[in-house]
């Protein structure tokens, strides 16, 4: 797995969950990265984020923090 490229989708100086959790980020962001694979050719964007909660049991975990 080769990475590509890489791009800064979106950035805000505030994480909309800082008051709900104990650690603190630094700031909101989303990463978006190019990847391909040698092996099958195959290339796709992958994306990295703490802004947005994709599902899982968030809920829960703010809860028992």
């Amino acid at each position: 797995m080769r990475l590509l490229d890489y791009e800064l989708r979106q950035e805000q100086p505030d994480n909309p969950y800082n008051d709900q959790l104990k650690s603190k980020a630094v700031k909101g962001f989303t990463l978006a990265f190019r990847l391909h694979c040698e092996k099958c050719n195959l290339t796709d964007f992958v994306k990295v984020s703490n802004l947005g909660w994709q599902g899982g049991d968030f809920e829960n975990l703010v809860k028992s923090a």
